[in-house]
Parts: C-alpha cells; sequence; structure tokens
C-alpha cells in the first residue's frame, strides 16, 4: 500500500486569513514567534534553532513592525533560497493588507504529495534549481513502502556503528606493535586526511552537475535530497544501510594503499573525524548552537552554503581547505552563478 506525505499549510494562493497588530504582537517569544515581512506573517518558531545567525536576531523582530528592510537590506541581503524557504511558514495577512485576499498561480514542478523518484527520473536541466530550492515538508521518495522506510533513520546510530569499530581498529594498532604515541600520531594524521576527503566529496561529487534523468538519481541520492529538505532530521546522516558497505570499501582502499601497520591506525582516524562530521553535521541543522563560538560559526558557514551560495563553504568540520583552495565564503555573500567557472 503506496503512502503520501501531506503537511498543513497555508498557501498565497487561497484565501488566508488577516491578523491584527494587537493579536500578531502576543508572538514575540522562542515558543511562538511571528515576524511581518511586507504585510505578509509569518510563523517561523519551528525555523528559530535553524537560523544560521542564531534566534536572538529574529526574536528582536517578533510580533513587531514590518521587518522588510531588515530581512532585505539592513542585515543582509537574504537569498532566493531563503525567500522561497520563508514561504513555507507563511500563515496569513496583516489585517488591511493590500494583499489580503489576492491570489498567485504557481506551477509546480514536482508534487510532494506523489512519490518524488519517479517525478525527478523525468526531469532534465531544471532539475538542479529545484532541488536547491528548499522545502519543509517531508517527502515521499519512492512508491514502494520498504524502500520508503529504509531512507529514514535516527541520527544517533553513527555512534553505535563507528566507535566500537574506531575501537577496534586502535586495538589492531596496538596490537601489531605499534606504540601508543605512534598510534595516536597516525590517528591524528586520519583525522587530517579526512577534512580533505570531506572537501572534495562536498565540492567535486555532492555538487557534480547533473542535467539527465541518470544522472538527476545519483544526485539526488547522494545530495540533492539533503538541499532539498535540509530540516529533516531523519534523513541527514548516512544511510545505516549503506554505511557498511561504503565503509568496508573505503577500509580496502587504504589497506592497499599502507601497510597494515599503518592502515588501522589511519583508518580509525579517519572514521572517528567522519562519526564526527555527521554529528557536527546534524548539529548544524537541528541543534540550538546560536551564533557564537566555534561550532556557531561553521554552523553560520554551512547554513549560508544552503540557503546563500552553494558554491562556497564545502567544508563541514573545517574551512581549512575552503581557505586553501579559494572557496571560502562569507555568511553575507549571495551568488547563483559558480564564481569559480571561470577559474
Amino acid at each position: 500500500m503506496t503512502k503520501t506525505y501531506t503537511q498543513t499549510k497555508v498557501t498565497k494562493d487561497t484565501q488566508a486569513p488577516s491578523y491584527t497588530w494587537e493579536e500578531i504582537n502576543r508572538h514575540t517569544s522562542s515558543s511562538s514567534c511571528w515576524i511581518v515581512i511586507n504585510g505578509e506573517v509569518y510563523d517561523v518558531t519551528n525555523f528559530l534553532s535553524s537560523h544560521p545567525g542564531g534566534d536572538s536576531i529574529v526574536l528582536d523582530y517578533a510580533g513587531k513592525e514590518d521587518c522588510a528592510n531588515a530581512f532585505f537590506h539592513d542585515v543582509h541581503e537574504h537569498s532566493e533560497s531563503a525567500v522561497s524557504l520563508l514561504n513555507d511558514y507563511f500563515i496569513g495577512f496583516v489585517e488591511g493588507h493590500k494583499g489580503a485576499g489576492k491570489t498567485e498561480t504557481k506551477k509546480e514542478l514536482v508534487d510532494f504529495k506523489k512519490a518524488v523518484l519517479p517525478q525527478i527520473l523525468k526531469m532534465g536541466p531544471e532539475y538542479q534549481d529545484w532541488v536547491h530550492t528548499t522545502a519543509t515538508m517531508r517527502m515521499r521518495i519512492f512508491e514502494w513502502d520498504f524502500f520508503e522506510k529504509l531512507s529514514f533513520h535516527p541520527w544517533w546510530y553513527i555512534f553505535l556503528m563507528w566507535i566500537p569499530t574506531i575501537s577496534y581498529m586502535v586495538y589492531l594498532s596496538l596490537d601489531l606493535g605499534n606504540s601508543p604515541q605512534f598510534t595516536l600520531c597516525l590517528f591524528l594524521l586520519g583525522m587530517f586526511a579526512w577534512t580533505l576527503i570531506e572537501y572534495l566529496i562536498h565540492r567535486f561529487i555532492f555538487h557534480m552537475p547533473s542535467s539527465t534523468p541518470v544522472g538527476n538519481f545519483f544526485h539526488f541520492f547522494l545530495h540533492g535530497a539533503h538541499h532539498l529538505t535540509p530540516m529533516d532530521s531523519s534523513r541527514l546522516t548516512f544511510p545505516p544501510t549503506f554505511a557498511p558497505p561504503v565503509g568496508l570499501l573505503l577500509y580496502t582502499l587504504v589497506s592497499i594503499v599502507f601497510p597494515k601497520f599503518l592502515s588501522m591506525g589511519l583508518f580509525a582516524g579517519g572514521a572517528f573525524m567522519y562519526m564526527l562530521y555527521d554529528w557536527m553535521h546534524f548539529l548544524f541543522h537541528h541543534g540550538d548552537l546560536g551564533s557564537q563560538g566555534y561550532l556557531g560559526w561553521m554552523k553560520r558557514r554551512h547554513m549560508s552554503h544552503h540557503f546563500k551560495n552553494g558554491f562556497r563553504n564545502f567544508g563541514v568540520t573545517s574551512p581549512l581547505w575552503d581557505i586553501v583552495f579559494g572557496t571560502n565564503g562569507p555568511e553575507w555573500f549571495v551568488t547563483d552563478v559558480d564564481p569559480l567557472a571561470s577559474k
């Protein structure tokens, strides 16, 4: 039996409700946060923890005057992707606003009430623009329930899988006669190596261009689904269905390149950094990190990558290789054109 996912949502192409300023002024806290932009009311309560700059700057405008100038100019210019995401939180108009009651027609490329994979297989070049237009609803990927269930997983499984694996690799390194100090050096070297691997995979594989049904299929499963629905916590970490075979493949490659007395410690360090990568990535999207400290800064960089410029800030655990290869971008950098394409 095929299931569909639906979401209660007010759209601008319906007779949306109107709210008085007196009612809007009552929603000024983290438990209920409404903002007004150009006479349109948005309930952004569920987005506060995901806001790149933290929740305080949003709460400053909650339930108060129209904050269109702040949204588009004063604070910084938000991208088209951010505007598209904001539309998912629309709940109505300010009473008396001239837009109240208006309707607008927008053609959607994909019907989220149906499985999206069959629809993606019919798309061509338009896929890339669509997949980078952020949505907040939970989408159904597969028509078959069995495969659909396999696509969901708890984020914390990474610790259950990788901590025993990492511990065993360290044990094997010591058992081969390596000293604790030498094993530690190998471990740290593996951690460092992962930061480069992470950068290269994210930049050149996860963001590979695609315009054919086959290319779109692979891109969607590698990374496109995450860019489309970054708020879906049940599909954020690497699926446990594929993690063991991929981990075994990487271990085999490391074992081929390096002798055994080196490969154990190196793989342990790389696996530890990968586990840290998955954990940090989850926190960036679903943790209440604020905007301060290293994690807060890296979160702002990653949110900028999602909502402002997908050609910058590829590093998740470290900004090092973005700096080295010239893809480091500040949070306010906005462009829809790859600035590196001509280099």
